[in-house]
């Protein structure tokens, strides 16, 4: 396959560069999450029996699978792990998607409170913060030495209509005592910003969770996704004057299974629990997705020359 624009690789059939998917192939309605077996698990489940399910694989290891939930279009994307992988996902679908988009993350994390127990399911109703490493503190001149060793980013929200039903929703699937809400932190690493200890790298990470808990006592949970997708939502469809494109407009929520304690070191106890909450939190996001008002129609955006 040939690819043109370098600003924004599309193929010579319109595909996107990583995604894979072009004009027409995803819904404008999406549930992403981050293992294939899990997005098949839930589409197979859960998706309308009379109505085919698309498969669209890229080389860059997402899968899309598009069908239909009660009727209404809907498609799961795998993306992986990562803050980079959901940069992929979110740019490249806004892109060859027509209207606004409902989406909404679900994934697996790490529990840092003790209202979030393991086994149960976590929704980011306070938004999410993201906690990278300050690489020029290990690798910089000695007066970056003395800085921080992690960054905390301030608050990026959730929408909050799509944050609420998806709580709900949730609630009725597995009981309001399964459900934990707070605040989500987005790690830049599965281990060092994450305050897994390392004695093999210089991580200065031994108190990062108490300094989280310091800046976020309403902080729940540790990953790696949902910063990434609230922030580009925040920041669609914005134009340089400050007015908001709504035919570029993205709303989104995240929600997450817990399966390590990260104070106390328990883990889920298999993949028949894990398999459970997937189905059971999977269904309860499409309810969501379909069950949130849409947003007022736009007007068909116009093809700019990133689009070509």
């Amino acid at each position: 396959m040939k690819f043109t624009n370098a600003n924004f690789p599309l193929g010579d059939d319109g595909r996107t560069y990583h995604v894979g998917t072009k004009l027409g192939e995803t819904a404008n309605k999406i549930l992403t999450v981050g293992d294939p077996a899990r997005a098949k698990l839930i589409a197979q489940t859960h998706f309308d029996k009379d109505v085919p399910i698309k498969e669209v694989s890229s080389k860059r290891g997402f899968v899309t699978l598009t069908g239909a939930y009660k009727g209404v279009p809907v498609s799961i994307v795998a993306i992986g792990m990562g803050i980079s992988m959901m940069d992929f996902f979110v740019r490249e679908v806004r892109a060859v998607t027509e209207g606004p988009l409902d989406i909404i993350r679900f994934g697996s994390c790490g529990s840092i409170s003790t209202d979030a127990k393991v086994g149960s399911l976590a929704v980011a109703t306070d938004g999410s913060v993201c906690a990278t490493r300050n690489y020029d503190h290990f690798t910089g001149s000695k007066k970056d030495a003395k800085s921080e060793p992690y960054h905390i980013s301030q608050v990026v929200e959730a929408n909050s209509e799509l944050s609420n039903l998806l709580r709900d929703k949730i609630a009725d699937a597995v009981g309001k005592k399964n459900v934990a809400t707070g605040l989500n932190v987005t790690a830049d690493s599965f281990y060092s910003s994450q305050a897994r200890l390392d004695p093999r790298f210089a991580d200065e990470n031994q108190t990062l969770i108490e300094t989280i808990h310091k800046r976020y006592p309403n902080a729940i949970t540790l990953e790696m996704e949902s910063y990434m997708l609230l922030h580009l939502a925040a920041c669609s469809g914005k134009r340089e004057d400050g007015s908001v494109d709504p035919a570029l407009k993205i709303r989104a929520a995240a929600c997450t299974m817990i399966f390590a304690d990260r104070v106390g070191g328990a883990f889920i106890s298999g993949p028949e629990a894990t398999e459970k909450l997937e189905a059971s939190g999977g269904k309860a996001c499409l309810e969501a997705l379909i069950g949130v008002k849409s947003s007022a129609s736009p007007q068909k955006r116009k093809r700019g020359k990133d689009d070509e």
